[in-house]
């Protein structure tokens, strides 16, 4: 499998974690740090190992990175 992410650097640092059911109730998990400084980046999980469902969660983001409701307003008004 494949995961494309489209990034912006306020997503430098931040962990991206995925799992994957494989049908034996034994999950595949794999967990990366993105840096978008570089070129893109990809894990792959041999395809015979995944069945089922797929899950991409973002825990998280360290308190050196603000974003979301953290980030200060673009337009204070």
């Amino acid at each position: 499998s494949e995961l494309l992410l489209e990034t912006a650097a306020g997503d430098n640092g931040r962990v991206v974690e995925c799992t994957a059911g494989n049908g034996l109730d034994k999950p595949v998990h794999r967990q990366t740090v993105l840096d978008v400084t570089h070129d893109p980046l990809a894990i792959y999980i041999p395809r015979r190992t995944i069945k089922g469902g797929h899950r991409v969660t973002f825990p998280p983001v360290p308190s050196t990175i603000k974003t979301g409701n953290d980030a200060p307003p673009r337009n204070p008004q």
